[in-house]
């Protein structure tokens, strides 16, 4: 639930239930698109899990290979802002991307990476 300030509020102790109230009336009023069913808290490894999820999803026949590429993108980038998973690699940053974004590169080399 989306915590709202209540710096405005005369008795806020006293209004717990109020407060609750008015923060689901907000969520349920809230305009949600595409891009606000995907969590923020995405992180490296859950989207390393994700690209894995869809390559074997692609192996099945479930979904068509083109799918894989904004999953593979959104990875590459978080790798980049991410310091703890970039000390944990034990390959350059750039190898892998040239892999992973490379179209060239076929899937099992990619889900090997």
């Amino acid at each position: 639930m989306r915590y709202r300030s209540i710096a405005k509020w005369d008795k806020p102790a006293e209004s717990e239930n109020l407060l609750f109230f008015a923060q689901l009336l907000e969520e349920l009023l809230f305009n949600f698109s595409l891009d606000t069913y995907k969590p923020s808290a995405l992180n490296s490894s859950l989207l390393c899990s994700e690209a894995l999820d869809v390559i074997e999803e692609i192996d099945n026949g479930n979904i068509k290979k083109p799918n894989l590429n904004h999953v593979l993108k959104e990875l590459c980038e978080s790798l980049i802002r991410d310091d703890v998973s970039k000390s944990l690699l034990t390959l350059e940053l750039s190898q892998i991307n040239s892999v992973l974004l490379d179209p060239k590169k076929s899937i099992s080399d990619k889900k090997l990476l």
